[in-house]
């Protein structure tokens, strides 16, 4: 692999780069330097004005409580007491943090020490003389207070208060000295980082105009590619719009207005509200909407790098029109199909009943497979008509109030004969009182005879499926459990699809047409109930739902 060569200017660009770095490193760091020091300095004036002006407040509260104490010895009433209780309690707090504030000083702590003992022992002079006024009357208290020991105490206290302070300010003289040196050098650090900063504006200056040629020549390219991605945007089909957060349009292309032409007005047209306000919120979406007349589209949002947003229209009528004519197809080919269906049907039930004596037996066996497949294909019709009439919203439901334990009897006794053909128990527990519901009882028969079926199919010989019936909250619960295998777990994600089979190889051991539970859930849906499942093997149980009478009307 041949080495890379950099020429001279690249050389000395990197160089004079190494350079601004360095003094830009080189000054932050002094500049940082210095105004940490000043910093430490004025954090120090800071902390020791703050001690003194404790030391203050501290005499003050001392004072305020020996003008209470004194207050309510001459007047007796407990109101003059409350300065004395107040700075009861506050003298501790300030004692405190003027202690905290030492700095670790021996000779601090001890007059810290000293202090406090002398706090203590003139609150409880002033505590004895309140209590003498309260026990033994004015005189007294007064004789007590006219003694030396209230006054020694206040003198000592005011001496090491005094003391302290003077200590503090002979603090608070040299940090200020030593704050004004450290301005006056922080000011000297910044006028040489100025200058340097003014070498580096320069240098700067002269890289800038070396490559402005070059950022003239990338613009030019840069312009090229906006306006080649400009004539792709607007001829690709779809209509695009691009956002920012605040649901502003940045951009939009020639299909947009072709297919809302609303979308040209402003910079948030009305026409594209609801898009927009999605666009605010900086999530992904999927929907169709007609965004005009006869004009259904398929919306898609999806963010953006730099807090954009993307939005696409793709125009759906022609895959509407598809859809509608796919529709429209299976539901002829069905509706044809049932009437010679039906004939065929009713023609092999013949051959395989009365007239079943007169063949031999390669004939019977023959027209009963051929009336199983006659069933199945019947089966298949009348699905593909009910999901035709499902996703066309033509299924018509007579809703209205049942008890649904009824309906649970009625469905166990329609598909009792065929659980037991194939050797399987129902089991059916209702409620012991009425369980009223608001469903249409032919269709929830529909619903009961799928679930029933595919329970009986999937259980072994001897095997039972349980139907139970329970109340829920403005909805009863209604479960089928049988002992099968249970569900293969790559099957269950899909298994409410139409044609969903979890053995769909032509020569499989189950009949059904892939269709029966896809309209269960369709029918389920449309009473304002759900259908759910949960399977392990030797216990797989379908649950729906259905609203109590009283629970309103399903949507």
């Amino acid at each position: 692999m041949p080495r890379r060569r950099f020429s001279t200017t690249t050389i000395r660009a990197w160089v004079g780069f190494a350079l601004i770095v360095a003094l830009v490193m080189g000054s932050a760091l002094a500049i940082g330097l210095r105004l940490s020091a000043a910093a430490e300095a004025r954090a120090a004036v800071e902390a020791a004005s703050a001690r003194i002006e404790r030391l203050n407040l501290l005499m003050r509260q001392i004072l305020d409580a020996e003008v209470g104490q004194r207050g309510y010895i001459i007047a007796g009433d407990e109101r003059f007491l409350e300065p004395y209780l107040v700075s009861k309690d506050e003298v501790g707090g300030t004692l405190d943090a003027i202690t905290r504030d030492a700095q670790g000083s021996p000779i601090e702590r001890q007059r810290g020490d000293r202090l406090g003992k002398l706090l203590a022992d003139k609150f409880a002079f002033m505590r004895s003389t309140i209590d003498l006024r309260r026990t033994q009357g004015l005189d007294a208290a007064t004789e007590k207070v006219a003694g030396l020991e209230g006054k020694r105490l206040m003198d000592e206290i005011r001496a090491e208060i005094g003391a302290m302070a003077a200590f503090e300010r002979n603090r608070l003289a040299e940090r200020g000295a030593e704050l004004q040196d450290a301005d006056r050098l922080t000011q000297q650090v910044i006028y040489a980082a100025l200058i340097g900063a003014l070498f580096l504006v320069l240098a700067i200056g002269l890289m800038l105009l070396r490559q402005l040629r070059g950022r003239i020549e990338a613009q030019r390219l840069a312009r090229q590619a906006a306006a080649l991605l400009r004539v792709t945007l607007d001829n690709i089909g779809v209509a695009v719009v691009v956002t920012d957060r605040e649901g502003r349009i940045l951009g939009r292309n020639a299909e947009l207005l072709r297919l809302i032409p609303a979308a040209a007005e402003g910079s948030a047209p009305e026409a594209i509200a609801d898009e927009l306000t999605l666009a605010r919120e900086g999530r992904s979406f999927l929907f169709e909407r007609d965004v005009a007349a006869y004009t259904p589209a398929v919306v898609r949002g999806v963010p953006l790098p730099g807090r954009r947003f993307l939005v696409t229209y793709l125009d759906a009528t022609d895959a509407r029109r598809a859809d509608r004519l796919k529709s429209e197809f299976v539901s002829t080919v069905s509706h044809e199909l049932r009437t010679p269906v039906t004939s065929i049907r009713g023609a092999l039930g013949m051959l395989a009943g009365p007239l079943a004596a007169g063949l031999s037996d390669t004939q019977a066996s023959l027209t009963d497979m051929a009336l199983r497949n006659a069933d199945r294909l019947s089966l298949l019709v009348n699905d593909i008509l009910d999901m035709e009439k499902i996703e066309s919203g033509r299924m018509a439901f007579d809703i209205r109030p049942h008890d649904l334990n009824q309906l649970l009897q009625d469905a166990a006794e329609t598909n009792r004969s065929y659980a037991e053909a194939r050797g399987v128990t129902l089991a059916l527990g209702t409620l012991p009182r009425p369980l009223n519901v608001r469903a249409d009882s032919h269709r929830i028969q529909q619903v009961m005879a799928n679930l029933i079926s595919n329970a009986v199919k999937f259980s072994d010989n001897g095997g039972i499926v349980t139907l139970t019936a329970e109340e829920g909250d403005g909805v009863a619960y209604v479960s089928v459990a049988d002992q099968g295998p249970g569900i293969p777990e790559a099957f269950k994600s899909r298994m409410f699809e139409r044609f969903a089979q979890a053995d769909a190889t032509d020569t499989r051991a189950k009949g059904g047409t892939g269709l029966g539970l896809s309209i269960a859930k369709a029918i389920v849906d449309r009473h304002g109930g759900g259908l759910s499942f949960e399977s392990e093997p030797g216990n797989t149980i379908f649950t729906f739902t259905v609203p109590l009478t009283g629970a309103g009307e399903p949507s």
